[in-house]
């Protein structure tokens, strides 16, 4: 049978075993996990539209962190999207079509909560405002905040989704 000191001992042990797990976790895990959905107009989750449909894109950004987080942005665009066809071209960035005021901008996540997103894409067009044929796509989205303004790395980040993808075609 242990002493009271053996006891001590084992506990203390066991529970630097545990701090140990439970820190490495801490720091390999990011502080944000985003997720990209896309919707009917009617707000029902689909990855198949017909031909000129209207859809809503929707960013879900968890703040898995302990403490409210805040984000900085260029501009008033907090969010984005690309649509890619089945070759990989780009045939749609959201921001593309649309004017944001010039002033920097905060956006603040609260701790272990998720901030939702919204992006209207009417007649799931082009940049050029032409409907999409039906065919195979991929899109993804993401926070332009300083550090993830961009298109030109489509690997998936804190605040960039996977790539996502939907169909446009006839058959739902």
């Amino acid at each position: 049978m242990f002493s009271r000191t053996g006891w001590v001992l084992v506990l203390v042990c066991a529970l630097i075993a545990l701090t140990a797990c439970n820190s490495d976790d801490a720091v390999d895990a990011p502080d944000f996990v985003t997720e990209l959905r896309l919707e009917t107009a009617d707000g029902t989750p689909t990855d198949r539209f017909d031909e000129g449909d209207d859809a809503v894109v929707v960013l879900l950004v968890r703040n898995r962190s302990w403490t409210d987080q805040t984000l900085t942005f260029n501009n008033a665009r907090t969010n984005d999207f690309v649509v890619l066809d089945a070759s990989g071209n780009a045939v749609r960035v959201w921001s593309t079509t649309r004017l944001f005021a010039a002033a920097m901008t905060e956006v603040t996540i609260a701790a272990n909560s998720t901030r939702r997103f919204e992006m209207d894409w009417p007649g799931l067009d082009d940049d050029n405002r032409s409907p999409l044929p039906e065919g195979e796509y991929e899109i993804q989205g993401w926070l332009p905040t300083l550090g993830e303004d961009g298109i030109d790395d489509l690997s998936p980040g804190p605040l960039r989704s996977t790539l996502v993808p939907f169909t446009i075609g006839d058959d739902r």
